[in-house]
């Protein structure tokens, strides 16, 4: 099986402006999502697709029960071996995503999708939206983690390996999306999207968009403008976020 967590994590460290950079961002983007956790009266989270572990320690201690859901076998293994040096004992690993059909509907309070949602074929995604409102109470929140689809872009891309070890984004139509091999194939494909595919029809409101990595503005290639500066200001704000977490409440 790929690990595409490991190719995504590559792909990303060549762009890095600066080492940690990554890091840096996830950190910022959990800050902006505290709010929704302190002061609350949420107890039960689920995560879909939760890798290595890397997300629920940063939102775990906020919940007193947190179910991780992880189908590669080498990832869950990191991922109970995190939890473990993290104190987090409050967190039910399981093995597959199937196992989320067995959850107690209108039974959680918070439901986390990392960079599991964008590698998933259109019918798998919209299946596990359906499956998050089903599990999430009234009011609960659902958050994603999704590359941003701007004006002009192909929604589907495809990323591999060239001769050199680079890796090489090319877009894409649905049919070739559809049709990559998930299980055994050197190529990983993502779907880009808008905060809009994820509202009403889906049965959720949107509460916010948070952008997270530097910005690269045209005309200025491989000049990295600082993301406090311009960060969801009404300049830049759905036009060059190439990355961002999608908050939703269920309505």
């Amino acid at each position: 099986m790929v690990d595409k967590e490991k190719i995504q994590e590559d792909r990303i460290s060549q762009a890095e402006p600066y080492e940690g950079y990554w890091q840096d961002s996830y950190d910022f983007v959990f800050g902006k999502l505290e709010k929704y956790f302190e002061d609350s009266e949420f107890s039960r989270a689920v995560e879909f697709g939760s890798g290595k572990g890397k997300f629920f320690e940063r939102y775990a201690e906020y919940f007193e029960e947190v179910i991780a859901i992880e189908k590669d076998w080498k990832n869950r293994d990191n991922a109970m071996e995190n939890a473990y040096w993290n104190d987090l004992a409050h967190i039910e690993f399981r093995s597959s995503e199937d196992d989320g059909d067995d959850l107690e509907e209108k039974s959680f309070d918070f439901v986390f999708i990392g960079q599991s949602f964008r590698h998933m074929k259109p019918e798998e995604a919209k299946d596990m939206i359906q499956k998050s409102r089903k599990l999430l109470r009234s009011g609960g929140i659902l958050v994603i983690f999704v590359p941003h689809l701007k004006k002009g872009q192909e929604r589907f891309l495809k990323i591999k390996l060239d001769k050199e070890k680079n890796y090489v984004t090319e877009e894409i139509g649905e049919d070739e999306f559809s049709s990559i091999d998930r299980e055994g194939s050197a190529e990983v494909g993502i779907q880009r999207y808008r905060s809009e595919d994820f509202l009403e029809k889906e049965g959720f409101e949107l509460t916010e968009e948070i952008y997270f990595h530097d910005l690269i503005l045209p005309g200025f290639i491989d000049k990295y403008v600082s993301r406090d500066a311009v960060i969801n200001k009404s300049l830049v704000k759905g036009k060059f976020g190439s990355e961002m977490a999608v908050v939703l409440k269920k309505t």
